[in-house]
């Protein structure tokens, strides 16, 4: 069999094909079954906020010429759910990256620790959301406000 192995940081990916954030990533349960059935490199999970969130009614997913678009609205339980999320993940060789989604240095801070103390291998910033105010799309287009939430995390991660 061919070597796929890779590494990112300190991170040791078995191949180089990491599940991005999103669905397949807001449970222990979906995150199992990827890992039952994939030779996945790495997990991200969906975003988690401070608080939990709803996101958006349905339909959350519209059909175009194009492609297909989604627009989930950040549903998650909130982060104090990742103890649990992340204890009842089967342990194996796949890092388990938590993707954070805040709206202040203080709070990405503050979820990263837990998620780090809960078992998460790495973290995930998400700066990019376009559809929550105050999450993402606002934070991403300043540079020295994301500046300082890498710094602030950092200083929390070890």
């Amino acid at each position: 069999m061919v070597n796929l192995k890779v590494s990112i940081s300190k991170l040791k990916l078995k191949t180089p094909i990491i599940l991005a954030s999103g669905v397949l990533g807001s449970s222990y349960s979906t995150i199992n079954r990827v890992i039952r059935e994939t030779r996945i490199g790495a997990i991200v999970t969906k975003s988690f906020t401070w608080e939990p969130r709803v996101g958006y009614n349905t339909p959350i997913v519209a059909y175009t010429k194009a492609g297909i678009v989604n627009a989930v609205g950040l549903t998650n339980p909130g982060y104090r759910a990742l103890k649990e999320i992340l204890s009842n993940i089967v342990k194996n060789d796949a890092p388990i990256v938590v993707s954070i989604a805040a709206s202040t240095p203080k709070e990405y801070a503050e979820i990263a620790s837990f998620a780090e103390e809960n078992g998460a291998d790495a973290v995930e910033l998400n700066l990019s959301c376009p559809h929550v105010k105050g999450h993402g799309l606002e934070i991403g287009q300043d540079p020295e406000y994301v500046g300082k939430i890498v710094h602030e995390v950092r200083s929390v991660l070890k």
